[in-house]
């Protein structure tokens, strides 16, 4: 029977560093990588199309914490065009990943194309169940990234609705249509706008979300500061906050929390974060997660033009007109809006509602338990998953699946440290078993 010593569920970015790295620190480790066929990369750059651009600079994407240049260094040499010279394309991105996942596969990384749908334990050693294959090995890591959001296929007018805003071809199924809606104002629903108008959609876009509120521009002529106030609370945070914004820009004082993010949140108790999800957290992340300044400026445009509108309010149903040819999305504060299709982009959907056969077998199991927040699993300091009923010792996480203990666990700057970390902590915990 093989054997893995390592196998990673998930082919994104933390997957393909962490590979990366266990590879680069253990050689002799056999590692190998599950990733869905044509998605290796992740979702958010496999998917791109030519004009979606990374929501960083490119001097903060460097994937090694040692080389903060390396990603630019990449740009620089494939003459990598640059929006606002200084964001890249999602698919240059996705090359540079697979650049690096060249290197982990020279270095025995083994690629494999499937879907998880289940893990057990049998003694010491995992059994990864496939499709068409069983795969063994004597550590885990679910590098999962974000799931999608909720679906509505159990709506009466699902047929106006698109689930998956990732999904070959939707930009084109929407193209056709004189009025679209989107659920969410995110970065995945200015994602669909900014595409849709590349390609010279000529009719009416409406973003609808319980605040109304869409992702800042970047500034890049900020300047870098260190927060100097309390961190105990939500509340004086924000106190301090608005104290400082009357001398610097708010970027610049968003940005000085975030080396001091997941330190911050770990201190604080469940009520302080429940405080933080429930008051802050829609502000903080349009705050914290922004757009280049041309596609800032471009929603700034449509908007003014009257081709793109944002509306607040609750969803109370949807429904569809009477000769099934519209959608009608009803309001909580009693307003509709008609509508010829949906795209839902209402963001990653809970844990505690998701369907994925690989989730529900490691919750079934006891192999793991949803944290308090419900964000994610339950996690100690280093990323080990907390099992209901048993200890497990060699079964890991990295990425949003930490979120409820981190926070701050989806983008580079937090998963750069985040995926070394892991790869000494996984060595280090396969030795101690040897």
């Amino acid at each position: 029977m093989e054997i893995f010593d390592l196998i990673i569920i998930g082919g994104g970015f933390s997957g393909i560093l962490l590979s990366y790295h266990v590879k680069t620190l253990a050689p002799n480790m056999k590692v190998g990588i599950i990733h869905p066929a044509k998605h290796l990369g992740g979702l958010a750059y496999s998917q791109a199309t030519s004009s979606a651009v990374l929501n960083v600079p490119h001097w903060k994407m460097s994937a090694l914490v040692d080389d903060s240049e390396n990603f630019s260094k990449f740009v620089k040499d494939q003459n990598c065009p640059l929006q606002d010279q200084a964001f890249a394309r999602r698919q240059d991105y996705l090359i540079y990943l697979q650049k690096i996942t060249a290197e982990s596969q020279l270095a025995g990384t083994h690629l494999i194309e499937g879907e998880a749908l289940a893990i057990s334990k049998n003694q010491n050693i995992w059994d990864v169940k496939l499709a068409s294959k069983t795969l063994h090995c004597k550590l885990v890591v679910l590098a999962l990234g974000n799931f999608p959001p909720s679906s509505f296929n159990s709506n009466p007018a699902k047929h106006f609705i698109q689930n998956d805003p990732w999904k070959p071809g939707v930009i084109q199924s929407l193209l056709k249509n004189k009025q679209i809606t989107i659920i969410g104002t995110g970065l995945t629903a200015v994602d669909i706008v900014w595409e849709l108008f590349n390609q010279n959609y000529q009719g009416e876009i409406t973003l609808v979300s319980r605040r109304g509120l869409t992702p800042m521009s970047h500034d890049l002529n900020q300047h870098p500061m260190n927060w100097d106030g309390p961190v105990c609370s939500p509340l004086l945070m924000l106190r301090h906050f608005k104290q400082q914004i009357g001398t610097n820009d708010w970027r610049s004082v968003i940005d000085s929390l975030r080396p001091i993010t997941q330190e911050t949140w770990q201190a604080w108790d469940l009520t302080l974060q429940k405080q933080f999800i429930r008051h802050l957290r829609p502000y903080w992340d349009v705050a914290r997660h922004r757009l280049a300044p041309t596609l800032a400026n471009t929603l700034e445009t449509l908007k003014s033009d009257g081709r793109l509108i944002i509306k607040r309010g609750r969803i109370l149903e949807i429904t569809s007109t009477k000769d099934q040819s519209q959608a009608i999305i009803k309001f909580k504060n009693n307003t509709s809006l008609i509508t010829d299709q949906i795209m839902n982009c209402s963001g990653s959907q809970s844990l505690s509602t998701q369907t994925s056969p690989l989730i529900a077998s490691i919750l079934n199991s006891g192999y793991a338990q949803i944290d308090d927040l419900k964000l994610g699993f339950k996690t100690d300091h280093v990323g080990r998953i907390l099992g209901a009923r048993e200890n497990v010792t060699n079964l890991y996480t990295i990425g949003p699946l930490r979120k409820g203990t981190l926070w701050e666990s989806i983008a580079v700057p937090e998963l750069r440290p985040e995926t070394i970390a892991l790869a000494k902590t996984l060595i280090q915990d396969l030795h101690s078993k040897a």
